[in-house]
């Protein structure tokens, strides 16, 4: 995992085991939608989009 800052931005990168390849508390497989934005880049990379509370 790194994380890259540039002032007030953050960007985490992380591999397959990360929250956006994991289920969810409640099971659920991540898909897009919801309060995470999920996306899937042309090389077939997982791209979780999220604002801290």
């Amino acid at each position: 995992m790194a994380i890259l800052k540039h002032g007030g931005l953050q960007l985490w990168l992380a591999g397959p085991q990360s929250s956006a390849g994991k289920p969810m508390s409640d099971g659920a497989q991540p898909a897009p939608g919801g309060r995470h934005i999920l996306y899937e880049d042309p090389a077939g990379n997982a791209v979780e989009l999220f604002q801290p509370r």
